[in-house]
């Protein structure tokens, strides 16, 4: 199974979910009621996997769903890192895997998918000449460093020179160094972060605001969600148990907005004039305080 973005099967899964019912009824029908303007449609009678699916039940009712209705299903191959990705294995199941074959950014060619079963390494490209910002020193060129000076298991912000004009282009990007191709000794990278992330300062002091869509209803613990992500926070950057000790930053918030929350914000980009649902992707931080607006109307819960 192949698509450009993870999230167009996210989509299909959820529609699945969403018009189960539908869905089931049609198969043991043979008729696709008329959609939206789409005329009605016959399709093959079948009432045994008809009967099969409403054993199984809908996507949301059982881990691994996708292994259980589609058992010959090997991989999704699709452009995909980060804890979204690792989000859609729960459906996926033991037998298939994603494969991210590719990687692109607005900016230009800057890595590619190293090891595509591991979602979070990849490899620096010629595409860009490609400089790294010590994230531990000040912000200035003397902060910088080449490819060939860069060290395995620190941080490093990622700066760019292409072709079509960018020089010295900050991306924002945090990276860790987790080792080098043996074949040429380039740079193997993990995404870790983004730099100047969008902040909860509704009151003092700030912190890190996240929204949240839960997969189900029922999730345990999730009055513990906003401690374990501060015990993440600082595991991952000592900077963060620097600001909790000096009272300048506080536990992260999390709000958990309804269902289809960010399948509408996706379905608002393409109302913006983008072309292509496909191509739509959520930013791991939002670059708009209208966006953040947005999906503050769409919350449900805080904790």
């Amino acid at each position: 199974m192949t698509m450009t973005f993870i999230t167009t099967f996210v989509d299909m899964i959820r529609l699945l979910d969403v018009e189960f019912d539908m869905m089931v009824d049609c198969i043991a029908n043979g008729t696709i009621p008329a959609l939206d303007g789409v005329a009605e449609l016959n399709i093959s009678v079948d009432p045994e996997r008809a009967a099969e699916l409403r054993r199984l039940g809908r996507p949301s009712s059982r881990a691994g769903w996708c292994g259980h209705v589609w058992p010959n299903l090997q991989s999704v191959n699709a452009i995909a890192s980060g804890s979204f990705a690792s989000s859609v294995l729960l459906f996926l199941g033991p037998n298939a895997a994603i494969h991210a074959l590719v990687s692109g950014a607005t900016e230009g060619d800057v890595v590619w998918p190293y090891n595509p079963p591991h979602l979070n390494e990849f490899k620096l490209t010629d595409g860009a000449s490609i400089e790294f910002l010590d994230i531990s020193k000040d912000d200035s060129i003397s902060s910088l460093v080449q490819v060939w000076e860069v060290e395995v298991g620190r941080r490093y912000e990622v700066v760019v020179t292409t072709q079509d004009g960018l020089w010295r282009y900050r991306l924002g990007d945090v990276v860790e160094i987790s080792g080098f191709d043996p074949t040429d000794g380039i740079p193997v990278i993990q995404f870790v972060e983004r730099r100047n992330t969008t902040i909860d300062d509704r009151c003092l002091p700030v912190t890190i605001g996240f929204f949240v869509e839960l997969d189900s209803d029922q999730v345990s613990d999730l009055a513990l969600a906003p401690e374990r992500v501060l015990d993440e926070l600082v595991r991952s950057n000592k900077n963060v148990a620097w600001a909790i000790a000096r009272n300048v930053f506080r536990k992260p918030n999390i709000r958990v907005v309804r269902p289809g929350t960010f399948s509408g914000f996706r379905q608002l980009k393409l109302n913006e004039g983008c072309n292509s649902l496909g191509q739509i992707k959520v930013p791991v931080v939002l670059p708009k305080a209208v966006y953040v607006t947005w999906f503050s109307a769409q919350v449900v819960q805080e904790l």
